[in-house]
């Protein structure tokens, strides 16, 4: 087990710095996800797993794709905000929310709740 540091700094990204989102490890296993129809939550169960970054091809989970939407983005104005733990990039500018949806909360209390501040 790694001992990568719990304490998280927001950061600004450089478009020289959008290449480190292939430190992201984005593998996770997703067995469901809800879908939101309104008000309403639907439970969709199935395999939506996220393999890791492809670090050395062209597909649309590669690290040189992501990059490219990136610097696209950037261009158009767009602000690159990044999470680093230690200095290591772990995420891109999502951060834990002080009150979960109550909804979502409590179907997944064990779950951790992110936002994506605009």
């Amino acid at each position: 087990m790694s001992s990568m540091s719990t304490d998280l700094r927001y950061v600004t990204l450089a478009t020289h710095e959008l290449a480190r989102v292939a430190e992201i490890d984005r593998a996770e296993r997703i067995d469901a996800i809800y879908v939101q129809h309104g008000s309403r939550l639907e439970l969709v169960v199935g395999d939506r797993s996220s393999p890791p970054w492809d670090a050395h091809g062209d597909g649309e989970h590669s690290v040189a794709t992501l990059r490219r939407v990136l610097e696209n983005w950037v261009r158009c104005g767009a602000t690159m905000r990044g999470s680093i733990a230690g200095e290591r990039l772990v995420g891109q500018g999502y951060a834990p929310m002080e009150e979960p949806l109550p909804e979502l909360f409590e179907l997944e209390p064990e779950d951790i709740h992110m936002e994506k501040p605009l």
